[in-house]
């Protein structure tokens, strides 16, 4: 497709690009100063404060396009309000509480095993035998390293409960 001269609408002006369905429409990287996409604006700060879009930008053979607003008129974000902050919290608050003890992990999780901490998880079969998870894996530390008599051949000797967890396992 060759590129033609558009005139821009909104200010007079002519640019290379072409009118798609009465919209003026750009390639990749191609678009006229002044003009920004909602996650562009999104990163100034700004959002389009109801105002129609004025150009597109396609990609990939057209398959991929994107709405090009005007920076000159866009507004000032609000922001969430503090309602959706709290309700945001107690989402997230949700997704890291254990179902069965209640403990309140600082990561989300897993769905998998009906959002369970570590230490409730059931145990697990490998091999035809079942395989308990370590009870240090929520809170490492040098308190919860095993003594040191289980010190032995390949025994990790770091404090990374990764490593530790490494070594139970197998």
């Amino acid at each position: 497709m060759a590129a033609t001269v558009v005139r821009l609408p909104w200010n007079g002006q002519h640019w290379p690009g072409r009118v798609v369905d009465g919209v003026p429409t750009f390639g990749f990287r191609s678009a006229p100063p002044g003009l920004a996409t909602r996650r562009q604006l999104r990163a100034r700060g700004l959002c389009p404060g109801g105002r129609d879009w004025v150009a597109q930008v396609r990609w990939r053979g057209g398959r991929r396009w994107a709405a090009l607003y005007l920076v000159d008129q866009a507004v000032e974000s609000p922001g969430a309000t503090t309602a959706q902050l709290i309700s945001l919290w107690k989402a997230q608050r949700v997704l890291r509480t254990c179902t069965e003890c209640g403990l309140l992990a600082p990561y989300r999780l897993p769905k998998f095993n009906g959002r369970r901490c570590w230490p409730c998880r059931p145990a697990r079969r490998r091999g035809g035998r079942v395989m308990a998870v370590p009870q240090n894996v929520i809170n490492p530390g040098p308190a919860s390293l095993p003594p040191r008599r289980f010190a032995g051949p390949g025994f990790p000797t770091t404090t990374s409960a990764v490593e530790r967890y490494r070594w139970y396992r197998h």
